[in-house]
């Protein structure tokens, strides 16, 4: 309990100290009233097709959010016999943020992604052939972003993702409860 105390102390100065510095400044809980650029980065999804992206490059315009979210995966399988399966795939995902508040250190948002998935298959099995599979997905719903400070961001979203082409399923598929959580750094 005694080695939980000090950085929970730790944390909570340098929060308060940031939030004191801001309101010195005179700078709002955040930058999303002003045209402005970030990185996110995003926790690896854990399998979930509507959501992965580890990077994304947004720009901010007075609370409309529009960017590109990047990911790439590579999955290497023993298979036995000394053979092995080696999955590679690659995200491009376009999407949109609309922050309903932009004035407090927690905006809610609505968004919208498409995500163009390349996903690349092969095996080291004498004779055998790779495979390459492209999927089209639409993935949307709420989320929340917390500035602790104006320029750094936490936020998690839920919401539903729908397959447009997915070769690996001739069925029409919706998943309930895509979600994801990043991390985003403001910048001019």
């Amino acid at each position: 309990m005694r080695k939980l105390i000090f950085p929970a102390v730790l944390v909570a100065s340098l929060l308060f100290g940031a939030s004191a510095a801001v309101a010195q400044d005179g700078v709002g809980p955040n930058r999303l009233d002003e045209d402005i650029f970030s990185l996110s980065f995003g926790v690896p999804s854990g399998g979930n097709a509507y959501a992965p992206g580890a990077f994304g490059l947004w720009y901010n315009m007075s609370g409309l959010n529009l960017g590109v979210n990047l990911g790439f995966g590579v999955q290497s399988t023993d298979i036995g016999n000394d053979e092995s399966a080696t999955n590679i795939g690659v995200l491009i995902a376009p999407a949109i943020k609309n922050y309903l508040y932009t004035n407090m250190p927690v905006a809610p948002y609505i968004y919208g992604q498409l995500n163009f998935l390349i996903d690349s298959s092969s095996t080291s099995i004498e004779g055998s052939e790779s495979e390459t599979d492209i999927a089209l997905s639409l993935a949307g719903g709420l989320g929340v972003e917390w500035f602790p400070v104006p320029v750094f961001s936490i936020a998690g979203h839920v919401g539903l993702g729908i397959d447009l082409v997915d070769p690996g399923d001739t069925n029409f598929r919706m998943g309930t409860l895509t979600s994801g959580l990043t991390a985003q750094i403001y910048f001019k």
